[in-house]
């Protein structure tokens, strides 16, 4: 039985002996890199596993996907780790990937997300009183200077607005933009800074502060600019029946000279005082061309003073200058008529233009009142992200400002083009533009 019971305790010893060299070196895996759920941006990561044990590489398989991969693909046995660079021409697609190591008992499976989409932050919103701030120290460094530049320039040159108006007049019409544009820009201070102080200021309130600033800026300059084109065309059709007129009265044999200061007696339109200003310097002895130049001066139309000039010529030179006169008479009557017929051609492109902006107007309409509904829709299957979204989506607050803001672009840009092709001229556009702003602003909150 000793015997029995001493062999039966060497046999269990040597046991135990063979058994600890296999438990010591037994192979644990660790991930490293990516980690069980972790989220990679990149289609060629590099997967990094750490082990501690002694690793057979005759017993390792790694694998991912399901493919198994080796030393000839790009698989590393280091001390310590396992490393495998995924190639660009194995390059993984958005979604879920699994890659699994193993050796003998040991495995490890760690599953992880490809999304090439980087995560933005979210904007943080523009520090609208730090800005009022700093623009309005800069506008008060600006006035600082001007009045001293403006002190010294009076002192030294004896510069004053009046000698300047007075040498160049023609920019006497910028006075409706210069004025109610500082005006504004006070304004619209105040008005962002008083935004700014609230507590829950109204959404969009910024963009109403500003829209109607650049309204108070710019509506008087484009609506002195609408009164002067007005202006121009009863000029320029005033001026060819004074040509009509005068024309006639030569061919009665009265002289162009008298003829001017005989139809200045009977004038009662809108050249009854340039009429009279040309006979005064007629009866002063000055020429009948500088005086007909003199009378359409300030008529601001390039049309009259050509004509003006044309005619002043021929008085001058002497011959037949009646059939002159009727002649250019007849010839800007005609002009004149053509640039009407021409403004009554373009009614319809801007009625068009108003119409395609109605349009914007109801589609943006449409598209911000039913963004809600799509909120929780989920477009990641067309990516190929596995049913889960791939690309972060833009809020709809987000959505519904940056839409206001196409609209208020759009109906600022519609308005100056329509200016631009019916009169040539952008400022002309003004009045059109504010219209159209103040139409989106008032009908985009009824779909917010």
């Amino acid at each position: 039985m000793r015997w029995g019971r001493g062999l039966a305790a060497v046999a269990a010893a040597l046991t135990l002996l063979a058994i600890l060299p296999h438990a010591s070196a037994q192979v644990t895996f660790v991930a490293a890199s990516p980690l069980e759920g972790e989220t990679v941006r990149t289609g060629t990561p590099t997967l990094v596993v750490n082990y501690t044990g002694e690793l057979d590489p005759a017993l390792l398989r790694f694998s991912l996907d399901g493919l198994e991969a080796g030393a000839d693909e790009g698989l590393l046995v280091n001390e310590g780790n396992i490393t495998y660079a995924v190639h660009e021409i194995l390059k993984l697609r958005e979604g879920n990937h699994t890659y699994s190591v193993s050796s003998g008992d040991a495995l490890l499976e760690v599953r992880f997300v490809v999304n090439y989409t980087v995560p933005t932050e979210p904007a943080k919103p523009l520090d609208v009183k730090l800005i009022v701030i700093v623009v309005s120290v800069c506008l008060g460094v600006l006035a600082v200077a001007g009045g001293g530049l403006y002190a010294w320039a009076r002192k030294a040159k004896r510069f004053t607005f009046r000698k300047h108006f007075l040498r160049h007049p023609a920019q006497l019409k910028f006075i409706a933009l210069y004025l109610p544009a500082g005006v504004a820009t006070l304004v619209a201070l105040g008005g962002l800074f008083f935004v700014a102080t609230m507590p829950d200021p109204p959404r969009f309130a910024v963009e109403y502060v500003l829209v109607a600033g650049a309204a108070l800026a710019l509506g008087p300059f484009g609506l002195a600019s609408a009164r002067t084109a007005v202006r121009t065309r009863a000029l320029e059709r005033a001026f060819a029946q004074f040509l009509f007129e005068l024309a006639d009265a030569v061919r009665g044999g009265i002289d162009p000279v008298k003829a001017v200061q005989e139809l200045a007696k009977t004038q009662d339109g809108l050249l009854r005082k340039p009429i009279q200003r040309a006979a005064d310097m007629l009866r002063l002895g000055r020429p009948m061309e500088e005086a007909l130049k003199t009378m359409t001066a300030g008529m601001g139309s390039p049309l009259v003073s050509r004509y003006a000039a044309l005619v002043g010529e021929a008085s001058s030179m002497g011959g037949s200058v009646s059939g002159v006169m009727q002649r250019a008479a007849k010839d800007m009557d005609d002009l004149v008529k053509i640039k009407a017929e021409r403004r009554r051609a373009l009614r319809q492109p801007v009625f068009t233009m108003y119409m395609a902006f109605g349009v914007l107007l109801l589609m943006v309409l449409q598209i911000v009142g039913f963004a809600p509904n799509i909120g929780d829709l989920n477009f990641g299957a067309l990516t190929g992200g596995g049913g889960k979204p791939q690309v972060e989506r833009m809020g709809i607050p987000a959505m519904q400002d940056a839409f206001f803001h196409l609209l208020l672009l759009n109906a600022a840009g519609a308005g100056l083009l329509v200016g631009s092709f019916t009169e040539g001229r952008i400022r002309n556009g003004i009045l059109h533009g504010i219209v159209m702003t103040a139409v989106a602003c008032l009908a985009y909150p009824l779909a917010t």
